[in-house]
């Protein structure tokens, strides 16, 4: 996916986002790490976002973390979802 930042038709920068098209969203997958060898050792590091729209055409941005490990019989972890939308700032044709 291109995405361009765009001020008073303008484009100030761009990016070029890595991912896949799932249902009505972009998903994308970053730093994906994963050692299954439970119970002795397991860690899980991963970090994805997922891009969609509403019905009023504004975009939705959902960024999910999650940070887990264990160790033989001690373990720990870290999860956290944030959700942002943007309005739309040009009508639809």
């Amino acid at each position: 996916m291109n995405v361009s930042l765009i001020d008073n038709g303008r484009v100030i920068d761009k990016i070029i986002l890595n991912g896949k098209i799932k249902g009505n969203y972009f998903s994308i997958d970053k730093n994906l790490t994963f050692v299954p060898l439970f119970p002795i050792y397991y860690i899980h590091n991963e970090n994805k976002t997922i891009i969609g729209t509403d019905e009023n055409g504004n975009l939705i941005v959902v960024n999910g973390y999650i940070r887990e490990g264990h160790i033989l019989v001690m373990g720990a972890g870290y999860r956290s979802i944030t959700s942002r939308v943007y309005k739309r700032l040009i009508e639809q044709n």
